[in-house]
């Protein structure tokens, strides 16, 4: 009788353990063109559009549909999330990232280091390598066209709410408006935030801060523009260091450092109404992260004050809010929350999986456990399922487990797109 029942116990924990996880659905099985195991085949940087009925993301792989003859360089392929359909969207001749759809569904920003999008001018920098420019795909025309024409590197953009303007951080000079070319540690010229309008179809700067500025974000309503900045001069009364959150106001043209932390903040995202911002952050604002982990923080904007929603025993990263701002989904390498969770290890620490903190509940629960590290994690629409990159094995649907190559010859598992339903 006890052999029965420790077996029925047994198949009961089966079955849980298979239902905490068949909700994670594989979206990709991307592969390269042929056999030779040195290409890549990986696909990342999953972004939904505003209906949460298409997916864009970046990938090495080849055998989705839609034209595409340039192999070994990442394209912008968009899923259809009702039909599983994968396509190319275009076929570019160099690398591609950071693929974003504007609200109304009918363009795609992103970063190209490609040279055949359109007429380009800047096609290398001072140094002789390839720029990185900002372009446009127009879905309705299959179109794409470059909003930047800058003599260095451009990246991390994204639309504002009307989709008329596109925010960057960019190390070119040539836009319009003031631009010191002061040079960092690398002697590259110092990273700003510039805006692109589509009205006037030019580039004008917003920062020209002595120190550098980078992921930039529109609120709700496009009125305020937050970011990470290194610069001390944008207003008075700067941090004590450097790398802090700072808010630019768009109507009054005037800047307001949100953060003075004991160390950086990074990976800034409004919540839906614009009244909340959540980081990424080893500061130990109000004593309350004296281990110097990487957390993840939520910022009254209004107040300042600075609320930390997780207590990771291990660094967690790159938070982003549903749609309604009551959940924050981030990847953690943390082992203290709630839910199930394998502990494991890889070359770099904990194997990186997603997590999600309720404002209901304010507690956090894993959503993966992946054998391998799950990344960018993203909502789609207005629902409360998550579409992310992933190099683990151990979810549902096809999946043909691929590896790829470093320099080193070093095995990498690839990454495919990867869905939470809820």
């Amino acid at each position: 009788m006890k052999k029965i029942r420790l077996l029925i116990l047994l198949f009961s924990y089966q079955i849980l353990l298979s239902q905490s996880t068949d909700h994670i659905i594989y979206m990709t099985d991307g592969s390269p063109a042929d056999s030779d195991e040195t290409l890549s085949a990986s696909s990342s940087s999953p972004r939904a559009n505003k209906d949460g009925s298409k997916i864009v993301f970046i990938t090495h792989a080849d055998n989705f549909s839609g034209n595409h003859e340039t192999t070994s360089f990442t394209q912008v392929a968009e899923l259809d999330i009702k039909t599983g359909e994968v396509k190319f969207l275009f076929d570019a001749d160099y690398y591609q990232s950071e693929p974003s759809y504007s609200n109304d569904g009918k363009f795609i920003v992103f970063r190209t280091e490609s040279h055949n999008l359109g007429s380009l001018k800047n096609k290398l920098n001072p140094k002789g390598v390839r720029t990185s420019q900002i372009a446009e795909y127009d879905l309705t025309n299959q179109t794409t066209r470059y909003i930047s024409d800058g003599d260095f590197w451009s990246d991390f953009p994204e639309y504002s709410p009307d989709g008329n303007k596109i925010i960057f951080q960019t190390r070119s000079a040539g836009f319009k408006g003031k631009f010191t070319a002061r040079k960092n540690e690398w002697g590259d010229p110092e990273q700003q935030i510039a805006e692109w309008d589509r009205k006037t179809n030019v580039v004008t700067y917003i920062t020209d801060g002595d120190g550098e500025s980078s992921r930039p974000r529109y609120n709700h309503d496009g009125t305020k523009i937050i970011f990470v900045t290194g610069a001390l001069n944008l207003s008075a009364s700067p941090p004590n260091r450097r790398y802090q959150l700072a808010e630019y106001d768009v109507k009054n043209k005037k800047f307001t450092y949100l953060t003075n932390g004991d160390a950086g903040a990074a990976n800034p995202v409004y919540s839906p109404d614009g009244k909340k911002v959540v980081f990424e952050s080893s500061a130990d604002y109000n004593s309350e992260n004296p281990g110097g982990k990487g957390q993840i923080w939520e910022l009254e904007v209004n107040s300042k004050k600075i609320i930390k929603i997780i207590n990771g025993d291990e660094s967690s990263s790159t938070p982003t809010y549903s749609a309604n701002g009551n959940q924050i989904a981030f990847v953690t390498r943390a082992d203290n929350f709630d839910g199930i969770h394998t502990k494991r290890s890889d070359d770099y620490g904990p194997v990186a999986q997603l997590a999600e903190w309720s404002r209901n509940t304010k507690k956090v629960k894993y959503l993966t456990d992946g054998d391998k590290p799950s990344l960018h994690p993203s909502y789609i629409g207005k629902s409360n399922s998550i579409i992310f990159a992933t190099q683990a094995d151990t979810f549902s649907g096809t999946h043909t487990q691929r590896f790829e190559y470093d320099m080193n010859r070093n095995e990498i598992p690839v990454f495919q797109i990867a869905t939470i339903r809820r």
